[in-house]
């Protein structure tokens, strides 16, 4: 199959691409980036927000949308950025897929409930804490929005906390393992600010798991589905899918 993976470049980006290749899909990325991912066959740099970028997109059987701004913490300073690049970017490539008759997987994340002690379930109260949570939000309505309205084929999944060989963090708060890592190498301080539970996923299984959901997402008949629980995400992206391959 083709698929085309935005943000391919980026940390989790370049562990689908590989996931993708290594499954027999030709994979091409678009992103900021100049340089195209390893095991992509072909890539373009290009602001998602941009008519190169969507009619790049279109030529997928299949769009992975990871593209985005994701540190929460600097979203705050910054909200009208958030909004522009994760829910507008969202939208034009929603509008790449429903031209291209695209099945649409959708990178979402943790951050759009509220913050809290208890374990999570799916439908428990939608109140991000931050613009990034609010404009992952806004995203899922629309990616919503279109399995409703142009039968688009869709799929959303609620990343938590993931981590793995390759993240940096240079600013903000996100990436927490990675940040407790490099201080750690630098025998600095390791100060834990949050009393809420927190869930983490390793990489290669987000990876495992968003690369086969455009299988779910080109069934007629699918519609949206996220993880349960803040517990078992990382184990229903690693395990919940049976499909068999296609190319």
């Amino acid at each position: 199959m083709r698929i085309v993976v935005t943000g391919g470049t980026g940390f989790l980006g370049r562990y689908v691409v590989r996931a993708l290749a290594e499954a027999g899909h030709d994979v091409y990325t678009v992103s900021h980036s100049l340089t195209k991912p390893p095991d992509a066959v072909g890539h373009l740099s290009a602001d998602i927000l941009s008519e190169e970028a969507a009619a790049y997109a279109s030529q997928g059987e299949a769009i992975i949308h990871l593209a985005g701004l994701s540190n929460a913490s600097v979203s705050l300073a910054s909200p009208l950025l958030y909004s522009r690049v994760n829910a507008l970017g969202t939208l034009n490539m929603l509008e790449a897929a429903r031209k291209a008759g695209a099945a649409f997987v959708l990178a979402s994340s943790q951050r759009v409930y509220r913050p809290q002690r208890a374990p999570l379930k799916e439908d428990d109260l939608k109140l991000p804490p931050d613009p990034y949570g609010y404009s992952k939000l806004v995203a899922e309505e629309w990616t919503g929005m279109y399995h409703r309205l142009y039968g688009l084929r869709t799929r959303v999944v609620r990343l938590f906390s993931v981590y793995g060989p390759g993240q940096l963090v240079t600013e903000g708060q996100s990436g927490v393992v990675s940040i407790f890592i490099q201080k750690a190498l630098k025998g600095e301080e390791i100060a834990i600010l949050s009393q809420n539970l927190r869930d983490f996923t390793y990489a290669g299984d987000a990876a495992r798991g968003s690369g086969k959901l455009h299988m779910r997402a080109a069934c007629g008949s699918c519609t949206p589905r996220i993880p349960r629980t803040r517990s078992d995400a990382a184990a229903w992206l690693n395990l919940s899918f049976r499909g068999k391959r296609s190319r």
